[in-house]
This record gives structure tokens, C-alpha cells and sequence, in this order.
């Protein structure tokens, strides 16, 4: 879990090298170079508002769907570059529309 004086409402710290999701992946590659690693993708830990996902500038605060998409897609790829063999989101429920 991210200290709430890194949480943002894109989650940038979600993709950082200092993630410990990143971290993680990098140990758990390095001391285990067979295992086959799997990742949730999820951004509420990584937000100020702790939706797993972009929330709009509205009355509603809805989710942005296309925006959250992509910053998902972004920590895929971070994931990815660490090591990691897959990732999804667990829940495409909460980005609805999709």
C-alpha cells in the first residue's frame, strides 16, 4: 500500500521503479528466474480517490474509461519490462461501459 503522500489521482506512482509491485516482480525474477509471474493490475492503491481507475473532473465523479485504459495499459507495460509474464485487471466490472 502507497503512503496517501504519494497517491495522485492517475496513479503515477503505480509504474514507478520505486512500486513495490515493481520491486516485487524484479526480486521474485531474480531469485526465482523459472517462476512464472502473474499480476493484478489495480490502481486504487496508487490513487487519492481509491477508485481502480481515472476519475472525472464531474458532478458524478465518474470513471474515465478510456483514460483509465490506457494509464492501465502503462502499468501493464511497467509490469511487463519487470519481469512479469501476465497482468490483468481482476475487475473490468468497475469500468463499466467496457
Amino acid at each position: 500500500m502507497q503512503e496517501s503522500s504519494h497517491k495522485d489521482g492517475i496513479a503515477s506512482g503505480a509504474d514507478t521503479e520505486a512500486s513495490p509491485v515493481v520491486s516485487a516482480i524484479k526480486l521474485l525474477r531474480k531469485a526465482f528466474p523459472q517462476l512464472y509471474i502473474a499480476c493484478d493490475l489495480c490502481l486504487c492503491a496508487y490513487t487519492d480517490h481509491g477508485h481502480c481507475g481515472i476519475v472525472r473532473d464531474d458532478a458524478e465523479h465518474t470513471i474515465d474509461n478510456p483514460a483509465s485504459i490506457a494509464r492501465l495499459a502503462q502499468v501493464a507495460v511497467a509490469y511487463a519490462k519487470a519481469g512479469a509474464h501476465v497482468s490483468s485487471p481482476r475487475n473490468w466490472g468497475a469500468l463499466p461501459n467496457f
